[in-house]
Formats: structure tokens, sequence, C-alpha cells
């Protein structure tokens, strides 16, 4: 595995840890402990942060569907977050090795589905895109309560969507077209 993403998703563990801790006892954080905590998830010494996966596309292609959801979404916000972290606390990090384990998980079975369509080489972002289609998952089962193979394949069709939509994107090589 990248040891980058290795050291992404430990950057997190410990994120969740502090949160973990905030949420037991939110007096006994100081504040130069919270800004530390802050800084090792924000700010990747590695780079990985600095990093940029360019999407195109209309995220909704109706745009009266689109100023809907706008409006909807103005006054319905804030809650999906303490749930995820609170999931990734209780169900997730209890064993650091389940992150890990999905997150590969997840790669592989990208891997192999971009392979079926014959569309050559996966890219430079499949780990962003696992992590991103990691998340997905993550978050429907538990914001949204989704069956978890529903959730599942809806995941990977979002990972598949994004690679696809990479792809695409890709400036041809200056070699290949000579």
């Amino acid at each position: 595995m990248d040891e980058r993403v290795v050291g992404s998703a430990d950057r997190i563990l410990d994120g969740c840890a502090f949160v973990r801790k905030l949420v037991d006892n939110p007096n006994g954080v100081t504040e130069p402990e919270w800004k530390a905590a802050l800084d090792n998830i924000v700010q990747a010494k590695d780079g990985v942060n600095s990093r940029v996966l360019e999407l195109y596309g209309q995220p909704v292609s109706n745009p009266e569907y689109g100023r809907e959801v706008h409006r909807i979404s103005e006054s319905n916000y804030g809650f999906a977050g303490r749930i995820f972290i609170q999931y990734l606390i209780e169900k997730v990090i209890t064993d650091r090795k389940k992150i890990h384990e999905d997150f590969e998980t997840m790669r592989d079975t990208l891997v192999q589905k971009f392979a079926n369509l014959n569309k050559g080489d996966i890219g430079v972002h499949l780990d962003t895109i696992a992590v991103l289609s990691l998340a997905d998952w993550y978050s429907s089962v538990s914001v949204f309560n989704a069956d978890r193979g529903v959730a599942w394949k809806e995941a990977v069709e979002l990972g598949i969507a994004l690679l696809s939509n990479a792809k695409e994107q890709e400036k041809e090589d200056v070699i290949v077209r000579a």
C-alpha cells in the first residue's frame, strides 16, 4: 500500500481519537492540544492534501431541480457530521485494522471493476477515489441507514464514475501522441 495513504489514514484515526477525547471530556483539552490535533489532520507533510482531483460535469443536470436541492439544503445542514464521526469512532476505529482493511477491499474492488471497462491504466487518483468511495459507504450506512450491501454497490459505482471521469480528463501523453 502507498505509504502516503497509510499516513493519511493514521492522521484520520488520530483525529477521530482526539474527537473521542473531546466528546468524553470537553474541558480536558487544552488549546495547544486542540491546535496540534487540528494541524495534524489538516496539514499533511507528505503532500497528500495538496493534490487535486478535478471532476467535470454538472452535479445536477436539471437546473430547476438543482435550485430546489439548494433551497432545501439551506435549512437542513449540520446534523450529518456528528453522526458520521460518531459512527467512525464507535464502529470503525475500535479496531485499527478495520479502516485499512475496508480501504484495501474498496481499492481492490475498484481496480477489478475498472479493469473490466477496458479503459486502460486506472490513473493516478485511485487511492483518493477509493477513500472517497469508502467515505460514501460509511456515510450511507451511518447517516442514511442504508443497507450495507446496497450502499457498498453504490459506493463502488461512485468510484467507477469518478475514475472514468478522471480518465477522460487526462491529458494525452506527449510520447503516446507522437
